[in-house]
Formats: structure tokens, sequence, C-alpha cells
């Protein structure tokens, strides 16, 4: 199952790049909202994998989810896999400049059972995939205006 969101960001794509890949900004983020973070690996050199460990809870039940950077291609994209509960889930973040000071950030997320469990929970997001569809695109959106936020204060 996919999901995409995009957004067109007032900014340079080298500047919307270096926003999305500030990991540090999005592990502290997760962890105001009662996320559990653990980060495996640093990102020393470009193209260098890191990992994270996160625990959310979902359902009323904790969830373990591994989270790999698999692609770093600076500025113009962002690879991860998060994998647990029986779903492997692909991210794609890209970066396309449209302008000098004009960047497209599209983002999509690919959802694929594991397990039959992961094909229950599939089948369940299935039914809600317009309301998760429109929390991508808001979300996205959201970031993008913080990142426009950012760039202006600077």
């Amino acid at each position: 199952m996919k999901f995409s969101a995009k957004s067109d960001i007032e900014a340079s794509a080298e500047e919307v790049f270096r926003q999305c890949s500030d990991f540090a900004v999005f592990e502290r983020l997760a962890l105001q909202r009662g996320v559990q973070v653990s980060s495996r690996g640093a990102l020393k050199q470009p193209g260098a994998e890191r990992g994270w460990d996160i625990r959310i809870k979902l359902r009323g039940r904790p969830r373990d989810i591994a989270v790999e950077m698999v692609g770093y291609d600076t500025p113009n994209s962002l690879i991860f896999v998060a994998s647990g509960g029986g779903v492997v889930s692909d991210v794609i973040i890209e970066l396309v400049a449209l302008a000098r000071n004009r960047t497209r950030l599209h983002m999509t997320v690919d959802v694929r059972p594991q397990t039959m469990g992961g094909r229950l929970l599939i089948q369940s997001l299935k039914l809600a995939k317009g309301t998760l569809a429109r929390r991508l695109q808001k979300r996205v959106s959201d970031f993008a205006a913080r990142i426009v936020d950012n760039v202006q204060t600077v």
C-alpha cells in the first residue's frame, strides 16, 4: 500500500536537505511525543548508514520498529527502510529544485506485509487510507512551513 505527499518550499534544495537530514531534531521531537528512540551508528560522512530502534505505543501495545537509512544522496534524496510488527515500509524523501530558492519535497511511503499479522494490519489500514493520506500530507505541509520559518529567521 502506497502513500505519497508533496509540498513546495521557498528555500534552496541544499537548505531543505540539510533540515531533512538533521536527525537530532527528529529524535528530540519523537522523544517529546513519548516515543522511545535509540540511535544505532553515527552519520560520520555522507552516504554512511544510520539506524534507529524505536518503541511506540500503538493500539494500546508497545511496538518495536527498526529503521535503517539505506540511501543518502545530497541534496536529492533520503531513503529509509522500517520494519516491525510483520510490516516493512520503504520511506523515500525526494527533493527537486524548481528554482534557485524553491524546492519540491516529495515523500513516498510503501507499506508491505511480511507476516499474517502484517496482512491483517494492512487490511485495517486500507479502510483508513484516505484519512492516513490526509495526515501524511498535513505532516509534510507542516514540516515545509517549519523549514520556511527556519530559513526566514536565519
